[in-house]
């Protein structure tokens, strides 16, 4: 992992190719670089999402994301799947604008920042919580998230998630499907 010039963290593929004339010893190395980011991110966000999937009932519909926390207590979010759109209603670029939190039940919000501050000592995270989404529909969604590796040097830690609906799996009394079955 690498920074862009905008300080992005940059994911890259560099694929080392010897170079010189047939028969004889390379004379060069050839480096290419691409943009791997999108790859790295999207096989985390599958990893915690399988690691959901073993720990969740229901089918809902689901979605991806990454984060990066910062030594200095601010959660940065990188990335979110494609499918947050059929989910919520909104783009991927709209929640990396707004925040994870934006889209949170007002009445969950403060429960919500907690979990974040957990996450950077935590290897795994479960919650359950209300996002609403574009229409105005309010969903109980289960966020699973894991620290995927940590920069000690750099003072920060990735974390991929995944959050999946679970309105309706939810018991008639309100309480959670952890509740239910831990």
């Amino acid at each position: 992992a690498n920074f862009s010039p905008d300080c992005t963290l940059l994911f890259n593929g560099q694929p080392h190719l010897p170079v010189g004339a047939a028969g004889e010893l390379p004379r060069y190395l050839l480096v290419l670089q691409r943009d791997v980011t999108e790859t790295v991110h999207a096989a985390g966000a599958e990893a915690a999402g399988r690691m959901l999937a073993e720990s969740v009932g229901g089918k809902g519909a689901s979605f991806g994301y990454a984060l990066l926390l910062h030594a200095d207590g601010r959660v940065e979010l990188t990335w979110v799947s494609r499918a947050c759109r059929a989910l919520t209603g909104y783009e991927p670029a709209e929640v990396l604008a707004t925040g994870l939190t934006a889209l949170v039940s007002e009445d969950d919000r403060g429960r919500f920042g907690e979990r974040l501050l957990r996450l950077a000592d935590a290897d795994r995270v479960q919650d359950e919580y209300r996002l609403r989404t574009r229409a105005g529909d309010e969903l109980w969604v289960d966020d699973f998230a894991m620290l995927s590796w940590a920069s000690d040097d750099r003072g920060l830690s990735a974390v991929y998630g995944v959050i999946r609906d679970v309105s309706a799996t939810r018991q008639p009394d309100g309480g959670t499907w952890h509740e239910a079955h831990y």
